[in-house]
């Protein structure tokens, strides 16, 4: 096999890699986003908050009503939860 047909091989590769690292994370950085946006309002995490951002974070249909909808039983006003699920649901 020749150098240049090795290197195409290995930049795919690295680049795969790359790419499957960077498309894994941002889920829970979204969550994280949301639940920090919370915390910062006064509204500290917990099990159902966290629940709730982590489905706005998900992409599913439905996650950011499903959000914003569990953040307002667990005492959080609607303005604050639907910008809470904004933040999860960014990519």
């Amino acid at each position: 096999m020749s150098k240049a047909f090795l290197t195409t091989i290995a930049a795919a590769a690295t680049m795969a890699a790359g790419l499957t690292i960077f498309t894994a994370s941002p889920a829970q950085a979204d969550a994280d986003s949301c639940v920090a946006y919370l915390h910062g309002k006064g509204y500290p995490e917990t099990a159902q908050r966290r629940g709730a951002c982590d489905l706005a974070a998900s992409g599913q249909i439905g996650g950011w009503l499903s959000c914003r909808q569990s953040l307002t039983r667990s005492g959080v006003p609607q303005s604050v939860a639907a910008t809470a699920c904004d933040y999860g649901g960014r990519p």
